[in-house]
């Protein structure tokens, strides 16, 4: 959907933001691991949000960091 069109449900109403989370090293690789995804709580002045990630996406993103940074999987 084109910036600031609404795209889905309930969450069309919601403004976007932009949030930065830095995890400690190793830290997503053991959900990778685990075969679990992240819940993270976001708080802010209009109430507090859970954004869940799914397992899948975290394994996609850790794999795709390690092949641009020639690491490859641990």
């Amino acid at each position: 959907a084109p910036h600031g069109s609404p795209s889905m449900g309930s969450s069309a109403s919601l403004p976007r933001r932009t949030v930065a989370v830095t995890f400690p090293p190793g830290y997503l690789e053991l959900h990778v691991h685990a075969g679990r995804g992240l819940d993270l709580k976001l708080y802010g002045r209009n109430g507090t949000r859970v954004i869940k990630i799914p397992a899948a996406y975290v394994a996609g993103f850790v794999q795709a960091v390690a092949e641009n940074h020639g690491t490859g999987k641990h």
